[in-house]
């Protein structure tokens, strides 16, 4: 039993995107780290679009994830920011004053970014043209930035990519909509006592940012 806060040890399996490593993980996890700081981190990286069913698999015990708008019963969320999904286009091509919709399309494969372009094309009485899909948004930046159509991502994504400088973003009046960020845990694991650190220790802070957990 612990006698101490700083006596909790353990091993805390996190996953996380890429950009989500680079731009959320180092302020969300150093709480927990100088609190905490025999607690081992692990940290694997991958499609966001997983993030949520590894961790309903028990394949890692928190994640760092897009939010769906219904949340299963059996996770807890927290949301720490949002993000708006931006059109984006391969630099090089002329300028448009609006994008064309019955160009090329780049899309995500599956997950959260391709319900709601789907749904937004769906809304606008639109059929695009998809020249390529891709798994995960750093494959689809590349793809948009080679010039195989136009892309749909996450504004945070476009933002911290290592091809920003070779993309442009569209212009839209009435774009695909945003996402919620969260960080997430199993509901059942709130019992283990480094979950539960885990879980309070990277409460964020007051600044635009909100929680709410998953009704049960």
């Amino acid at each position: 039993m612990r006698t101490a806060v700083d006596d909790l040890s353990g091993h805390l399996r996190v996953f996380a995107s890429v950009t989500a490593c680079g731009s959320l993980l180092p302020d969300l996890l150093t709480p927990l780290r100088t609190t905490h700081p025999r607690v081992r981190i692990s940290l694997r990286t991958g499609d966001a679009a997983s993030a949520l069913a590894l961790l309903d698999q028990g394949e890692t015990d928190l994640a760092v994830a897009a939010l769906p708008d219904r949340i299963p019963a059996t996770l807890l969320t927290r949301q720490i920011t949002h993000t708006p999904l931006v059109l984006i286009q391969a630099a090089a091509l002329t300028a448009e004053q609006a994008p064309d919709l019955n160009k090329p399309f780049v899309l995500p494969r599956q997950g959260l970014v391709r319900t709601a372009a789907d749904h937004w094309f769906r809304s606008l009485g639109i059929h695009p043209h998809i020249a390529a899909e891709a798994d995960g948004h750093e494959a689809l930046l590349t793809l948009v930035a080679l010039g195989y159509g136009t892309g749909i991502i996450p504004d945070l994504v476009l933002q911290h990519s290592g091809v920003r400088t070779r993309l442009r973003q569209l212009p839209t009046p009435s774009g695909p909509g945003q996402l919620a960020i969260g960080i997430c845990i199993r509901r059942a694991d709130l019992h283990r006592p480094l979950i539960a650190a885990a879980w309070a220790e990277t409460r964020p802070d007051q600044s635009n940012r909100s929680e709410h957990a998953a009704p049960s």
